[in-house]
C-alpha cells in the first residue's frame, strides 16, 4: 500500500529525490543574490530586467527542444549533465562578483547559458517519476518533492538575504553552484530501469512537429501556456525586477529574503491543503484561481 514516504523505499527515486532538494536548496537562494548583484554594478532596474529576461526567454523558447532531448537520451544522464553546466556557469557568476570583475553582460550571458539549460533539464525531470516508480507510487511522489522543494524554498530566500547583507551576493551564488554539483553527484547513483527512452521521432524536428501539431489538435493547450507565459512574464517583471530594486533603497537584502520566504510560505500552505483536495475538472480550477 502506498503512503506518503514509501516512494523514497526505491533507491532511485530516493537518489534523485535527495538531488533535487539540494538543487532547489540552491535555486531558492539565488534569485535574491543575483538581483543585489546586479544592483551592486548598476543601481538599474533596467539592467536587471535585461538579466532576468536572458534567463527566463530561453527557458521558454528551447523548452521544446528540452523535450526532444529527453526522448534521446537517458533522463538522469541529461539531469547530471545539466547539473553541472548549471554548476560551472553559476560558479564563474560567482567568482565574477566576488571579485569585483563582473558586469551586467557577463551575469546576462551566464543567465542565458544557465535559462537554456534549464530548458533542457525540466522535460527530463518531469519524466523521472514515471521511470522510477510504479502508477501507485507516482502521486505520493510529486507530493514528497513538492512539499520539500516548499519547504527549502521558505529557508533560503531568508538565509540568502542574510548572506548578501554579510559576506555579498557572490558567496550566495557560490553555494548555488555547489549544490548543482552535489545534485550532480547524487543523480549519477540513480539507476534507472531498462527502456528510459521516449518514442522519439526520425528527428528533433520531427518531434517538434509532432507535439506543436499534438498542441493544437487538443486545442486548450497553446491558449493556455501563452496566458501563462504573459501572466509569468508581467509577475516576473513587478516581483523579480521592482521588488529588489525598491528593497535596496529600503529594507535590504535581508528584508527582501524575508519577503521571498513569505511567500514560499504560502505556497506551502496552500500545497499542504490542495493535496487533501480532489478536484473533477482541475484544468479549469487552475486557470480561474491562476492570476488570484
Amino acid at each position: 500500500m502506498s503512503t506518503r514516504l514509501s516512494p523514497l523505499a526505491t533507491p532511485a527515486f530516493r537518489y534523485f529525490f535527495i538531488g533535487q532538494v539540494v538543487n532547489r536548496a540552491g535555486s531558492s537562494m539565488s534569485g535574491v543574490a543575483l538581483a543585489f548583484a546586479v544592483l551592486a554594478i548598476s543601481d538599474s532596474a533596467a539592467d536587471l530586467g535585461v538579466v532576468l529576461a536572458a534567463w527566463s526567454v530561453p527557458s521558454v523558447v528551447f523548452m521544446l527542444l528540452g523535450g526532444a532531448i529527453a526522448d534521446r537520451l537517458p533522463r538522469a544522464v541529461v539531469l547530471r549533465g545539466c547539473n553541472l553546466v548549471l554548476g560551472v556557469a553559476q560558479g564563474l557568476t560567482a567568482f565574477l562578483v566576488v571579485t569585483g570583475l563582473a558586469e551586467v553582460w557577463h551575469l546576462a550571458v551566464l543567465q542565458f547559458v544557465a535559462g537554456t539549460v534549464f530548458a533542457v533539464s525540466y522535460p527530463a525531470f518531469l519524466g523521472m517519476v514515471p521511470i522510477l516508480l510504479p502508477v501507485a507510487e507516482r502521486k505520493a511522489a510529486f507530493l514528497l518533492i513538492g512539499q520539500a522543494s516548499s519547504a527549502v524554498g521558505i529557508l533560503g530566500p531568508a538565509l540568502s538575504g542574510l548572506l548578501v547583507a554579510t559576506a555579498g551576493p557572490g558567496w550566495a551564488l557560490a553555494f548555488d553552484a555547489a549544490t548543482y554539483l552535489v545534485a550532480a553527484g547524487f543523480l549519477s547513483l540513480v539507476r534507472l530501469p531498462p527502456g528510459d527512452r521516449g518514442g522519439a521521432a526520425t528527428s528533433v524536428l520531427g518531434d517538434f512537429v509532432a507535439g506543436w501539431a499534438f498542441a493544437r489538435e487538443l486545442g486548450w493547450v497553446i491558449p493556455a501556456a501563452s496566458a501563462s507565459l504573459v501572466f509569468n512574464a508581467l509577475v516576473s517583471g513587478a516581483i523579480g525586477v521592482l521588488g529588489p530594486s525598491i528593497a535596496d533603497d529600503t529594507i535590504g537584502s535581508t528584508g527582501w529574503g524575508l519577503a521571498r520566504s513569505g511567500q514560499a510560505v504560502g505556497v506551502f500552505v496552500a500545497a499542504f491543503f490542495l493535496a487533501r483536495v480532489s478536484l473533477k475538472v482541475p484544468l479549469r480550477t487552475i486557470m480561474i484561481t491562476f492570476p488570484i
